[in-house]
């Protein structure tokens, strides 16, 4: 729950002429008798980010009524609220609001987006629904997960969520507290909200198992889709702070490595050392750092990368490297190369020429490459192209692709 941090006060009463009382501090109030106003201004910390609120009230007796605006994080909201009846309070903010009145919670999000980043979930979308006091009540809304449509409903103490473009899904009754895996993701356990979590899920080659109380929940992972190796990880998590630490291997026949990543809320950070044993054979140490769907990643090796995602993709070579080369790759597919028979016409074993077309993505990247060193040689199909690569710009959008032509020296006989 929110909590406050140790706040200073000052306090006087006067009773000569019927009782007179004010209060001094971030909450200031003033009263004669059963009547009193005032205002206030708290600080207050919830899932590691700071907020504060403020505003002013006045009542008499029981009844009291209020009004003001705060900040969480970076989300900006108004509110106002009271007792008469019973308990009533309205919070909007620039997507939608969440009204408590006569013991029943609406929801009315239009945009989940700008609430949703303030706790560190990369969810944009709406949602509605209505909630009893007592836990029960219905709703639905449909989401995007990091791009991916989410589904999700509520009926009585029944949450369902679903990925329909994955084929996975997931139904949790939280008053029970079991969870089961539903379409393609496979497994079960029990969740008990703010208190302890188990259980086991599997999916497309990954397993995962986890257990533990809310703030310190044991991971261990293992992703082994077919013909790409296979990867573990073990972390610690927080899910109340919706923070986490732990460390991955890599291992399969083009490359291996290890490193240790950390997740906070929609944030994640990835480093380590990678070493690839396949077409470019270089080693060195690698970090991944990004939020949400825009990531940076830069591997520092003797041919460096630099790639960022956000908006469009963005690609840089640096350096120097050797590069097994394909038997005519699709196109489109990384570096198109042909062989060039001898002068003379026939074929002899072994290539006698090179010719290196512009490297794409699907994106349309352009680039270029320089031509070998004295005495560098290649040859396609189990050899090795030896160049040197000294730089591949931004990719451009579709339709907007500068593409120069890219030229490779023919390799010695």
């Amino acid at each position: 729950m929110p909590y406050l941090e140790p706040l200073p006060f000052r306090g006087e009463v006067e009773v000569a002429d019927g009782v007179r009382y004010r209060l001094q501090g971030p909450l200031a109030l003033e009263g004669e008798g059963a009547g009193y106003r005032g205002s206030f201004r708290l600080p207050f910390a919830f899932l590691g980010k700071a907020g504060e609120v403020r505003g002013s009230f006045q009542g008499e007796g029981l009844r009291l009524e209020g009004a003001g605006e705060g900040v969480y994080g970076e989300l900006p909201f108004a509110f106002r609220g009271g007792f008469g009846e019973g308990p009533f309070l309205e919070v909007r903010y620039a997507g939608g609001e969440v009204a408590l009145e006569k013991g029943t919670v609406r929801l009315a999000l239009a945009e989940v987006a700008p609430l949703a980043q303030a706790f560190g979930l990369p969810l944009a979308g709406e949602a509605r629904g209505r909630l009893a006091l007592s836990g029960e009540g219905e709703g639905e809304a449909r989401l995007r997960l990091l791009g991916e449509p989410l589904e999700a409903r509520y009926r009585g103490t029944t949450l369902t969520l679903l990925l329909p473009g994955r084929e996975a899904g997931l139904s949790w009754d939280w008053r029970g507290g079991d969870f089961k895996g539903l379409l393609g993701l496979s497994g079960e356990g029990r969740l008990r909200l703010g208190e302890e979590v188990s259980g086991r899920l599997g999916y497309r080659g990954l397993e995962l198992s986890f257990a533990g109380p809310w703030r310190e929940v044991a991971l261990e992972a293992r992703f082994a889709p077919e013909g790409l190796g296979t990867t573990w990880a073990e972390a610690r998590l927080d899910l109340a702070a919706l923070r986490g630490e732990g460390r991955v291997a890599h291992a399969s026949a083009y490359a291996e490595g290890e490193g240790r990543f950390r997740v906070a809320g929609s944030r994640y950070e990835l480093w380590g050392r990678l070493r690839s044993l396949a077409y470019l054979r270089q080693e060195g140490p690698f970090r991944l750092v990004g939020e949400g769907l825009k990531a940076v990643l830069s591997w520092e090796a003797p041919l460096a990368l630099r790639a960022a995602y956000g908006e469009g993709l963005a690609l840089a070579l640096r350096g120097e490297g050797e590069v097994a080369a394909l038997h005519k790759p699709p196109v489109g597919q990384g570096v198109q190369a042909r062989h060039k028979p001898p002068p003379g016409g026939g074929e002899e074993p072994g290539p006698q020429g090179l010719e290196v077309g512009p490297l794409r993505s699907p994106v349309g990247l352009p680039g270029r490459t320089e031509d070998h060193p004295p005495g560098a040689g290649g040859e396609v199909g189990g050899a090795v192209v030896q160049g040197k690569v000294e730089e591949l710009g931004e990719a451009q959008a579709p339709g907007h692709e500068k593409r120069p032509k890219a030229r490779h020296a023919r390799p010695s006989p």
